[in-house]
């Protein structure tokens, strides 16, 4: 359909056009899982003004649509906020990048979305955040949303889905390991920096190993690849990654149980 191949395109103009003249996807053989594509095609492509006025006049394809959280996870840039230069040393010096420009279209998107799967059954939304199976392995659920997320380092989606569903913060992906172990393999502080923020449930968080025996202060000496792009990207020379790496250890250093702040024996 033409208005499919446009939100597939990002051709906006086009799409608003042929979407009023589609008497917003009521006129014709006008299908929900055709709707659905458009809706997906529009959020993937960054439409999201279109994207709200369309799950405004069909709320019922946010159920249908599963997909459309894991979109939102993959994109950190729609919710970050555009900083003047005193922000920056306020908020970035401390790496807390969680905040969003007030009508942020994606975030208003993403509570609407957020809002309407929290009227689901609770194994329903469950469902819905731990995502399809792998199609190799089935038993393993690597598109989590939350720790798609978390390994975009897309902060502002993470805060918005624990603020409503708290718990999501002890959940743990097939490595059994947390959010916030993640987002110090990741070298992600503002997800991180949200450890000192949930209370009680911290405790529970920072006792876990992983499947491979590994505690968090072990993961500041495993820096992924995409970490060490992400760090490298913003720290000039050596000496300042040394210093940067040995700030991180410091940090979880001090949180860990003491049991668990020696050295992983071999």
């Amino acid at each position: 359909m033409p208005l499919y191949m446009a939100a597939l395109s990002g051709k906006k103009d086009m799409v608003k056009y042929l979407y009023e003249n589609s008497e917003r996807m009521t006129s014709g053989l006008w299908t929900d899982e055709c709707r659905g594509g458009v809706l997906l095609a529009c959020v993937e492509a960054g439409l999201f003004d279109v994207a709200l006025q369309i799950v405004k006049d069909r709320p019922e394809l946010v159920e249908s649509e599963r997909s459309l959280l894991g979109v939102l996870a993959h994109n950190p840039g729609a919710f970050r906020k555009q900083y003047n230069l005193i922000e920056k040393f306020v908020f970035l010096r401390d790496g807390y990048d969680g905040l969003v420009n007030e009508g942020n279209q994606a975030m208003e998107l993403l509570r609407i979305i957020w809002g309407h799967i929290l009227k689901l059954p609770k194994t329903k939304i469950d469902d819905i955040l731990r995502g399809p199976p792998d199609q190799i392995m089935g038993d393993k659920y690597s598109s989590r949303v939350l720790f798609a997320a978390a390994q975009m380092g897309n902060t502002a989606f993470i805060v918005e889905l624990i603020r409503q569903y708290p718990e999501q913060v002890l959940a743990l992906n097939d490595n059994k390991q947390s959010i916030f172990h993640i987002a110090i393999t990741y070298r992600y502080r503002g997800i991180y920096s949200l450890l000192h923020d949930i209370g009680s449930m911290k405790e529970s968080i920072v006792d876990l190993e992983d499947e491979n025996g590994n505690n968090m202060l072990h993961l500041v000496g495993i820096l992924s690849e995409t970490g060490r792009s992400y760090l490298l990207k913003d720290i000039p020379g050596p000496t300042s990654q040394l210093l940067e790496d040995l700030a991180w250890f410091q940090n979880v250093w001090t949180i860990l149980p003491e049991e668990q702040s020696w050295p992983k024996s071999t």
